[in-house]
């Protein structure tokens, strides 16, 4: 509590504030499913068992991917710029609901391991971020061809 005195030349006004510091989301946990397929694979992400007193607000999932770097030196596109840096992931997608599906680009390599990172936000903007395990994306070599 915080507690403000003001002094008047005919009287004194005292407030007494209670600040409440927001917590994010608790207690849950995410995963995907299937932990690899190609460009036309729908991975669903399951979060389950999240708590918040201001209620969750939205599911955010970000990618972290070595290809960025390597396409960041032929393309000129910032969300491509990853850089090794994890605070330049890009976002793939965003949802209010807790079991969801997303496609994954792939390259023109074997394979792209990526490195995804749900944050889950309440009503209030405070985020937890929960890192799924890694999942690989293989070209559909018979869209390719």
């Amino acid at each position: 509590a915080i507690e403000v005195k003001y002094t008047f030349p005919n009287e004194t006004v005292v407030g007494i504030f209670d600040i409440e510091v927001n917590q994010p989301p608790k207690s849950g946990s995410c995963s995907i499913h299937p932990s690899n397929g190609t460009i036309l694979t729908l991975f669903t992400i399951t979060c389950s068992n999240w708590a918040d007193s201001d209620g969750i607000k939205d599911y955010s999932i970000y990618g972290l991917n070595s290809i960025f770097e390597k396409l960041s030196n032929f393309i000129d596109f910032v969300f491509l710029a990853w850089k090794n840096d994890p605070t330049q992931s890009i976002m793939i997608t965003l949802t209010n609901r807790s079991i969801f599906q997303v496609r994954l680009p792939a390259t023109f390599d074997q394979s792209s391991s990526y490195h995804l990172v749900v944050h889950i936000r309440d009503s209030f903007d405070s985020t937890t971020q929960f890192q799924l395990s890694s999942v690989e994306v293989f070209p559909d070599n018979d869209i390719i061809q």
